[in-house]
């Protein structure tokens, strides 16, 4: 018999809504230079990282709130040192966007790729070494797709 995961209220969900109130906030303020379309994207990578990013948001919701072992404490501070990072990566691309580093590969895609460091301190506060891969393979595709839209190929 196939037993589901339980929805509980002190869930690792709560560790996103910051990053979602930063998106809401700040996205519309990333220069939209240095990304030509989606024109250029296989349709199958929209697909697959919409399909992954829905997973990498949801599963939290699965994931207990842990603190009390030294993995899950490790986990808070790699997740808060994250949010931190993902944070700054997008102050440069606001607030000098001519710069080298908001010109350079690395520069545009920081916000794609540091992701990977909150969401690993997710998977370590929620004991889920699934979802740490999930989010590898979502950080990934999403990358990915915004190398294609900037035309770095």
């Amino acid at each position: 018999m196939i037993t589901l995961p339980k929805l509980q209220l002190l869930n690792c969900f709560w560790l996103l809504l910051p990053i979602f109130a930063w998106n809401a906030i700040f996205a519309s303020r990333l220069p939209k230079a240095g990304f030509k379309s989606d024109a250029g994207v296989p349709r199958s990578i929209l697909i697959a990282e919409q399909v992954l990013r829905i997973g990498v948001f949801v599963w939290p919701l699965f994931l207990p709130l842990r603190w009390g072992d030294p993995l899950s404490q490790a986990g808070l501070l790699l997740f808060l040192e994250g949010l931190l990072i993902y944070f700054a990566s997008w102050l440069p691309l606001i607030h000098r966007p001519e710069s080298a580093w908001s010109k350079s590969s690395a520069g545009l895609l920081a916000p794609a790729y540091t992701p990977l460091i909150w969401l690993a301190g997710i998977a370590l506060i929620g004991g889920s070494w699934p979802y740490a891969l999930l989010s590898l393979v979502f950080v990934g595709v999403h990358v990915y797709h915004n190398v294609l839209a900037q035309g770095m190929r």
